[in-house]
């Protein structure tokens, strides 16, 4: 999947605004009109990098550059401005254009802004991991990764919404038979949660649903799905759901499986 860009124009457009050549590169691009409406995309559209037309809001740009910034740190900023214009530095954007310029200037000055090799980015949701990087990013948040971390993550984001046995990740992440010492891969979970998650000693979820490993994922499965990877799995295996959604399983459990929900291994 091509880059996200967002493309902040006003109406006063004086030049052209070269999103259509964006396009036909096949990037997405967003257009708002406005830098609080910028910050209103910022976190659904999570893009890549953002392109601002200050002429055309006749503004400098300065502080939409900040709002920004003050979302979403060391996000990629292109800013165009007027001719004669003062350079407002580096510390506003990334790079600074300056009216006139070319489609293939301003494609030369993006490319390197935005993730690497595609092939090795991974998008689920509102996720992007890019593997190479070891960098995530989730609805706003960016985080760097360790090796081990980046690789659970990528084997969690290849199986989104099924159950993982835990024998599994202990192989792939891990490369052992091992799975006495369940707190190695809890701990890494949890690490996960923390940089992902706004809140990750409150996942969401609600009635009805439950967590798997794929929580980082904000993926939610069913509880017949539920059911189907429990006798899959058997009971040394453990989910991770919130407590609200364990007083609720205990109820099902017992009446479809006949077992409460820590001997199916649920874990709250």
């Amino acid at each position: 999947m091509k880059a996200r860009i967002l493309w902040i124009e006003g109406k006063r457009a004086n030049s052209p605004s070269f999103v259509s050549e964006l396009r036909k590169k096949d990037y997405q691009v967003e257009i708002v009109p406005t830098g609080s409406a910028a910050l209103e995309r910022l976190i659904d559209f999570d893009p890549d990098l953002a392109v601002i037309n200050a002429p055309s809001m006749r503004t400098t740009g300065k502080r939409i550059c900040h709002d920004l910034r003050q979302k979403i740190a060391d996000f990629p900023i292109v800013l165009i401005i007027d001719a004669d214009q003062p350079s407002p530095g580096e510390s506003c954007a990334n790079v600074v254009l300056k009216l006139p310029f070319t489609a293939r200037k301003l494609l030369n000055r993006i490319v390197p802004l935005l993730p690497g090799n595609e092939e090795r980015m991974l998008h689920v949701g509102h996720i992007r991991l890019e593997i190479d990087r070891k960098k995530v990013r989730c609805m706003g948040r960016e985080a760097r990764l360790t090796p081990r971390l980046t690789r659970l993550l990528q084997i969690l984001m290849q199986h989104p919404g099924e159950v993982i046995e835990r024998g599994q990740l202990f192989r792939e992440v891990w490369n052992t038979e091992y799975t006495g010492d369940t707190r190695t891969l809890d701990v890494h979970i949890s690490w996960l949660r923390e940089a992902l998650e706004e809140n990750p000693r409150q996942p969401s979820g609600g009635l009805g649903t439950a967590w798997t490993f794929n929580l980082s994922l904000l993926v939610q499965i069913s509880f017949d799905q539920l059911l189907e990877g429990l006798k899959r799995l058997g009971a040394h295996q453990r989910l991770v759901v919130n407590d609200k959604t364990r007083r609720t399983l205990n109820t099902k459990l017992l009446g479809e499986a006949g077992l409460p929900a820590d001997q199916a291994g649920i874990l709250a």
